[in-house]
């Protein structure tokens, strides 16, 4: 009989529940891979796949406008915009994944640049993925097929800064978009030049500067910012951890 596939007294790992090749650790979910889809016949997902349509139940979507019941026409094993219903949305969030999407041009040719079988996929109602037919089709670069359209200003963004200069304020408003919110941590050049350490509530500084919950999912940005004053800036970055 075989023994155990692991070790009971090995170390902790650091910032786990587990030992190092704990036999009590969960195995890897073994995922079956997709197929191929063929003119003939769509292919199959990968087996962890959430499947937000499968070519005939549309009721995993709603209306994007005011929720009401998915507007638009399914037949043949698709979904199609039915003139003046407006965009569809999921029922169920997603937050960082993997998307596969499959579409179809309309067959008659008409139109030019942004004008020809112009639709996109908007992913967490802020950046849409251009759906257009470009075949023979010149238009802007960013507005390609599979390109991320244009840019728009997230729903709300949180600022760590280190300003310029010194301010009586500790949170100041963004000067073109209230939905940015700057939290000032260090203000003029007393500290220039040395590292600083900072430890800061996400959470709590979200409800500060929004008052109201922060979204579930977000990203981290970092930058060194001059372009509004023209000037030149150098700033170095080090240990930078994130704890849930």
């Amino acid at each position: 009989m075989a023994g155990p596939l692991g070790y009971d007294d090995t170390p902790i790992i650091s910032g786990h529940q587990y030992r190092v090749h704990d036999c009590e650790r969960p195995q890897p979910r073994v995922v079956t891979p997709p197929t191929a889809s063929t003119q003939d016949q769509p292919g199959s997902v990968p087996s962890d796949a959430v499947v937000l349509f499968d070519g005939a139940d549309g009721s995993g979507w709603v209306s994007a406008k005011d929720g009401s019941d998915n507007p638009w026409k399914i037949d043949n094993g698709y979904m199609e915009v039915v003139p003046g219903t407006g965009d569809i949305a999921s029922t169920q969030p997603h937050g960082s994944c993997q998307l596969h999407l499959e579409f179809a041009e309309p067959s008659e040719i008409k139109g030019e640049s942004q004008g020809r079988g112009n639709s996109g996929v908007f992913l967490m109602s802020q950046y849409e993925i251009q759906v257009l037919d470009c075949y023979e089709n010149p238009t802007y670069a960013d507005g390609s097929t599979a390109a991320i359209y244009g840019e728009y200003p997230p729903h709300s963004s949180l600022n760590y800064i280190w300003a310029n200069r010194v301010y009586p304020e500790a949170v100041l408003a963004n000067t073109y978009t209230a939905q940015a919110q700057m939290f000032l941590l260090q203000k003029g050049a007393a500290r220039a030049g040395v590292w600083v350490e900072e430890s800061r509530n996400i959470l709590e500084d979200y409800r500060r500067a929004f008052g109201e919950e922060p979204p579930e999912t977000a990203t981290v940005a970092i930058m060194a910012d001059a372009d509004n004053t023209g000037g030149k800036v150098r700033a170095w970055v080090d240990d930078l951890v994130v704890f849930r």
